[in-house]
């Protein structure tokens, strides 16, 4: 039997809030919309309390009902166990979307005769995922869920491959997931042949997390990120997708959104966008739809603007941060077909060169 397994977090299901931090501030919002101070100290204590519990005798995961058994001695009595566990799934739930190249490589796999299985260190239950596998269209009948919490076995120090292995004794292996030991290193151990999935940050949306630190409230922020990575990451992950992610929709669609409104304050009838960089503007500002607002290109070089540049109160050492230095020396042929959406064999079959 040929067997291809993949972890679950991050690698087929990416959570659109981002880190699992992120998404008890969101279930902190939902459990205690009108109290900060409750919000705060459940946040908090939905942070630390499951690294200081220890799993019943026997067992290698502390489940979510067993963690809520101990938020009413907590302090937090305005929920069951059952409620809190209930309200976790249903936050977690509505935060998960499909990584949509994995879907794909699921379903190529599934069709080449693979036996699917999906492994997760996780508290939350088999049935669960499955859920929300097969409403992403990940999951079919005969798929297989492996959970650490209902095998009692870890995939990061490589007992749940064991007990996988016990239980369907594949003849061939393959594993993908985004974790380098857990996924890589751990799997590569015992045989099997593993394969990494990118699903990390982009340097923008690291960025936006890193300047969130700064900020009184710095969810907010990472939450823009884990959107912008969940966005991307489940339309294909292309070029066009990370453009779209990283500078459309978080910079270019609120100053669109600005300039709708100062159109309508300030009743201007014709609005013009420099050709090639205003390009994106113009695209989003029509797709905005100006209704008393004419919109038009202006063609104009970048080399006319250098010098309106450099007298409108800006200085040359300004000017010098954010203009493009960079030169194809040293650039990778690869990475730059791959911005093109193009690959050596395409154009070797297209153009024989």
């Amino acid at each position: 039997m040929k067997l291809a397994s993949f972890d679950i977090f991050d690698t087929v299901l990416i959570r659109k809030c981002g880190s699992p931090e992120n998404l008890f501030y969101l279930l902190a919002q939902k459990l205690y919309p009108d109290d900060k101070a409750l919000r705060e100290a459940f946040l908090l204590w939905r942070r630390i309390t499951p690294a200081k519990l220890k799993p019943a005798e026997g067992k290698v995961e502390v489940s979510l009902k067993e963690l809520y058994s101990h938020a009413e001695s907590a302090g937090f009595r305005e929920y069951s166990a059952e409620e809190f566990s209930a309200r976790e799934l249903e936050t977690e739930s509505e935060n998960l979307i499909v990584n949509a190249n994995m879907r794909d490589r699921i379903e190529r796999k599934r069709s080449s005769g693979f036996q699917i299985a999906f492994i997760s260190d996780m508290y939350v239950s088999g049935d669960f995922l499955k859920q929300v596998l097969a409403r992403e269209k990940c999951f079919s009948d005969g798929d297989m869920v492996f959970v650490s919490s209902e095998c009692n076995a870890r995939k990061d120090v490589g007992t749940l491959f064991q007990f996988v292995r016990k239980q369907l004794k594949p003849e061939k292996w393959e594993h993908y997931g985004d974790h380098k030991r857990s996924d890589i290193k751990v799997p590569r151990k015992q045989g099997i042949k593993s394969f990494w999935v990118d699903s990390t940050y982009t340097a923008c949306e690291k960025k936006c997390i890193a300047e969130a630190e700064k900020c009184a409230n710095p969810y907010e922020l990472k939450l823009c990120a884990g959107l912008s990575r969940a966005a991307r990451l489940s339309a294909g992950n292309t070029p066009a997708e990370i453009l779209a992610a990283d500078f459309v929709a978080p910079a270019y669609l609120p100053y669109v959104n600005f300039l709708h409104r100062k159109c309508e304050e300030e009743k201007i009838s014709h609005l013009y966008f420099l050709s090639r960089d205003g390009w994106i503007l113009h695209q989003t500002a029509k797709a905005q739809n100006f209704p008393e607002t004419e919109l038009s290109d202006l063609f104009v070089s970048r080399r006319s603007l250098m010098l309106p540049y450099l007298a409108c109160d800006f200085s040359v050492g300004s000017y010098l941060k954010i203009v493009d230095r960079h030169t194809l020396l040293r650039r990778n042929v690869s990475h730059m077909l791959w911005q093109l959406d193009l690959t050596r064999e395409r154009l070797e079959r297209e153009f024989d060169c």
